[in-house]
């Protein structure tokens, strides 16, 4: 099958006009597939995904603008899963939108964020840590059957990787990546009530099991993840985990650690920006500033092109 090779997050002012996605060679029975973040990474939440297709056209123009320039979504199976529903107008113009998306798109791990702990533990560089190999290669399998009634292992044009066929490739698995959202709830609401009871009665043991973090660039997603669990803890008696919070946590997690720029809800907005200082997390956004993102996303992306 398809193999997502030396993938890289990183930010670069060289080949900035090259797509993201791409296959670059044919070995044997694999199709070899680059996966970079040229310039800038943004991370939308879904409610932003669906106010860009559907606003001001203006401002969604100029996102994209972005995005052939030298920027590159984010995007997860959460993100995906997420937005899979009727086909209602929110979801035809998502589809037109993610289509004029193009290749410019990486893989970013959904619900195993643990996946990605793992691996920067390991000491895996910015792009291997995050990258989600298994939905690039079910994405190129399920396209390729899409387009050829058969799997193909060749290289493709840069219009093979629309981001539409996920909302049509998702479909008969939605209720298993639920089932799997509802598990994950279940297993982080049970460990913030334990630690939310530590934190009450034994404030030593609390500190000991889950100390506040401290940034390092090479485990981003470790400071997050560790870090909002902690928070999540320390405010139980005025928020309890429900159902949904748990994709909700996973898209501060991964968005914000890997991210330039990224969209949360304010509260998650809110507990990203109270985490521990200095740090290199993304500049987050809630959905009354998505104007203000596009503005300073399009300024970013002016800097490193002409730099």
């Amino acid at each position: 099958g398809a193999a997502a090779d030396a993938p890289t997050l990183a930010r670069t002012k060289t080949n900035t006009k090259a797509p993201m996605l791409e296959t670059v060679s044919k070995p044997d029975d694999k199709v070899t597939i680059r996966a970079t973040v040229r310039a800038v990474g943004v991370y939308l939440d879904n409610h932003s995904l669906i106010d860009l297709a559907k606003g001001d056209p203006a401002r969604r123009q100029t996102f994209l603008d972005c995005l052939h320039a030298g920027a590159d979504l984010l995007f997860s199976p959460t993100n995906a899963a997420e937005i899979v529903g009727p086909q209602d107008s929110s979801l035809r113009a998502l589809r037109l939108f993610l289509d004029e998306i193009g290749p410019n798109w990486f893989p970013i791990e959904g619900m195993d964020v643990v996946a990605v702990t793992d691996r920067e533990a390991a000491g895996a560089d910015r792009g291997s840590a995050c990258i989600s190999s298994l939905f690039l290669n079910q994405f190129f399998a399920g396209r390729s059957i899409q387009l050829y009634g058969e799997q193909r292992l060749g290289l493709v044009e840069p219009e093979f990787f629309r981001l539409s066929f996920v909302l049509d490739w998702l479909v008969p698995q939605k209720a298993d990546i639920q089932q799997a959202m509802a598990r994950f709830d279940s297993l982080l609401g049970d460990r913030i009530v334990k630690l939310a009871l530590a934190y009450r009665t034994q404030r030593v043991k609390f500190d000991q099991l889950l100390p506040e973090p401290t940034y390092s660039p090479s485990r981003p997603a470790t400071f997050l993840f560790d870090g909002l669990i902690r928070q999540l803890a320390i405010e139980s008696r005025s928020f309890k985990f429900k159902k949904g919070d748990a994709a909700d946590l996973v898209h501060a997690a991964l968005g914000a650690a890997y991210g330039t720029f990224a969209t949360l809800d304010k509260h998650w907005k809110r507990r990203v920006e109270a985490l521990p200082k200095p740090n290199g997390l993304a500049t987050i956004y809630c959905a009354p500033e998505l104007n203000q993102l596009v503005a300073d996303l399009d300024s970013a992306v002016k800097r490193q092109t002409s730099g």
